[in-house]
This record gives structure tokens, C-alpha cells and sequence, in this order.
């Protein structure tokens, strides 16, 4: 997953982005490049946070530097952390193992695990940190069906520059058949091909399971842009991701691992 940076000259800053709905906006301008920094500044991709971060220190050493939905990613890592030195025994992945048994087996390795990690920021991290631990268990809820659709998908067609609203707009654009595709690159072909091959497309480009994921970005944008989320908000979006995800993998009509 690449690391995006926004070099904004004219208010003198840098911003980072990993996964976020404003590298869908990334676009080529007269005053502002991409891979090149023109007048008002551009956009320069790296593959690491630290790599990023350094070329902003290095060629913008006076800008402000914004990491931009990146702190949620780091914080979770830190309680994963924790999370790992007191449990021995995952008794949080054994819970949605079970919860998920008719299709568990089927699911991407770090879809599990950020299943694991979901469970753990939702059931006992609340005794620790109770006025952040909704939007950590949120984002990561989030994270694990924009994951599934990463690997399923866009993985095994050899693309990883997708953000989770990036993925659901390619699905919207396909379930509007072919006029919508005849200004569309060929990527946008060669995924309806493959995702004819692969799954239940009537039921895939449904208004119903596209609508659900837009509930699940909408989530997932709150908590990554510290918007307050409440345990019911948690409770909602943990319901919603657990009832689409075994839909998603129900529409497979093709081995997907």
C-alpha cells in the first residue's frame, strides 16, 4: 500500500495519506503534478510512512507535516502490541472464528487477524481507554472487508492502488453495465471479466450489498477522522461488516483461495 504525500506550497505543507479517500481525488493540474512538484506543489508516492516522511523533511524541511488517517494505524498497532504480550492463547480469534465458521476458512489471513484485533478493541480495550476505543474498533471493523475485497479482488488482478472508496465506485461504474464503460480504461474490462469469472455479479453489483458498503466508508471515515463515535455506532458497524462479509465470500462461484 503506497503512502501518498500532498505538497502544498502555497500554505507551506505536507500531508500524508495511506488509504484514504483523498488519493481517489489525485489528479494531474497545470499548477500541481504528480511524481513532479510544479508552482502550487504536486503529489509524490513512497512505499513507507518513514520514507515520506523524510522526503518532506529533506525538501520541505519548513512545512508543517499532517499524517492524515495515518495516527488511527499507528495507535492500533501499539494495542496489537498489547495485545499480543497478554494474550497467549487468541481467545478473541477463536470468538470469530466461530461467529464466522461457514466461511472462515475462506477469508484472507490478515482479514482474521484484523478480525482478532476488531473483536479485542470492541470487547475488553473499552476498560482501558473507553473515549477511543469506538473509533479504533471501527476503523479496524472497516478495515477488515476493505482487506477482503483487496485480496479477493484487486490483489489477484495484480492492483494494489485502491482505496475502499476507490473499490466500491469500481463496483458501481461495472454494475451499470457497458455505456458506462466505453470512456473507462481498460482495467475497469479486465476486472468485469474477472469478477464474471469469480462471482455472482447479479448479486455482487447489487444497490443493496453497494449501499451497505457505502454505510461501511461512512464509518470508516468518521472513526479515521476522529469524528465521535458512540457504542452504538461500534455495535452497528460490527454488525453491518460481519453480515456483509459473509455475503461477499456467498457470491463467490469460483475458488477464491
Amino acid at each position: 500500500m503506497l503512502f501518498w504525500v500532498n505538497i502544498d506550497k502555497p500554505d507551506r505543507k505536507c500531508t500524508i495519506h495511506r488509504n484514504c479517500a483523498w488519493v481517489d481525488k489525485i489528479k494531474e493540474t497545470p499548477f500541481k503534478g504528480i511524481g513532479e512538484i510544479k508552482r502550487d506543489g504536486g503529489w509524490r508516492s513512497f512505499e513507507t510512512e518513514t520514507d515520506s516522511e523524510n522526503y518532506c523533511k529533506d525538501f520541505f524541511g519548513n512545512y508543517r507535516i499532517i499524517k492524515h488517517c495515518i495516527e488511527i494505524s499507528n495507535r492500533i498497532t501499539e494495542v496489537t502490541r498489547e495485545k499480543t504480550n497478554a494474550e497467549q492463547d487468541d481467545k478473541y480469534l477463536i470468538e470469530v472464528k466461530n461467529e464466522l465458521n461457514d466461511c472462515w476458512d475462506s477469508l484472507d489471513n490478515g482479514t482474521q487477524e484484523m478480525l482478532s484485533i476488531a473483536r479485542y478493541l470492541h470487547k475488553d480495550f473499552p476498560q482501558k481507554a473507553v473515549m477511543e476505543v469506538y473509533r479504533l474498533a471501527v476503523f479496524q471493523y472497516c478495515g477488515c472487508l476493505e482487506n477482503e475485497l483487496l485480496a479477493k479482488i484487486y490483489r489477484a488482478l495484480g492492483s494494489e492502488r485502491k482505496t475502499f472508496g476507490g473499490m466500491i465506485e469500481c463496483l458501481r461504474i461495472l454494475s451499470k453495465g457497458d455505456r458506462d464503460l466505453r470512456n473507462q480504461e481498460s482495467e475497469y474490462i479486465r476486472l468485469r471479466e474477472f469478477l464474471e469469472g469469480h462471482f455472482d455479479t447479479d448479486k455482487l453489483f447489487s444497490e443493496r450489498f453497494l449501499d451497505k458498503l457505502k454505510s461501511i466508508a461512512y464509518y470508516r471515515n468518521r472513526a479515521a477522522h476522529m469524528k465521535p463515535l458512540k457504542p452504538e455506532d461500534a455495535d452497528e458497524c460490527r454488525k453491518i461488516v460481519m453480515c456483509e462479509l459473509r455475503a461477499f465470500m456467498s457470491f463467490a462461484v469460483a475458488p477464491l483461495r
